[in-house]
């Protein structure tokens, strides 16, 4: 972690994780990190410690970016924001299918936790349920929708990873053909 700022404390240091370079930026007696999109290297820490990070410390200062922490956002905020996406993109009967699933197996559970809090032990437990009480074609489909849910999260940087990208899905079973038996044989070639 490379310190820079007042003399009086910190204002704001940089770090890395997962090979990218996050700013640790102290405002009105919090902590906010923010992801700068670049890779950890020697080139790119001189490029946000000389360039960026003065640029976007006097924007703070004089009111121009807020980086005030704001409300976590819930899954149902997110369920929303994806069903609103999906309605313009798939079919109405596609945007039916998602709109249940989600108001009936994922909010009711999921819907007023923030998604930040989500873990993926509580998950696991959660989609092993779904497994023993559906198909497992549903139940793919279900974690699928919950997922992409999740995803929408990720993209708006409100969760590093999407938990479900360690989550194992079953392969979906094929429902094989199951032979008369002789009776039935005898009874369909008699009629």
């Amino acid at each position: 972690m490379v310190g820079l700022g007042r003399k009086e404390g910190k204002m704001a240091s940089l770090y890395a994780k997962h090979n990218k370079i996050y700013l640790s930026i102290y405002h009105n007696g919090q902590r906010v990190s923010k992801a700068t999109g670049l890779e950890d290297n020697a080139k790119n820490r001189k490029l946000v410690k000389n360039d960026l990070l003065p640029n976007m410390l006097f924007n703070i200062q004089t009111g121009q970016i807020d980086i005030s922490p704001r409300e976590s956002r819930t899954v149902e905020y997110y369920a929303e924001l994806f069903l609103s996406s999906k309605k313009l993109l798939v079919k109405e009967s596609t945007y039916v299918r998602y709109e249940s699933i989600i108001r009936n197996q994922i909010l009711p559970t999921f819907g007023k936790r923030e998604i930040a809090s989500l873990k993926i032990s509580e998950i696991k437990k959660w989609f092993n349920y779904l497994i023993k009480e559906r198909s497992n074609t549903t139940a793919i489909y279900i974690s699928n929708t919950f997922s992409a849910i999740c995803k929408e999260a990720f993209y708006d940087e409100e969760i590093e990873k999407n938990p479900f990208d360690r989550i194992r899905r079953p392969k979906k079973t094929q429902g094989g053909a199951k032979p008369f038996d002789v009776e039935t044989m005898k009874l369909l070639i008699s009629s």
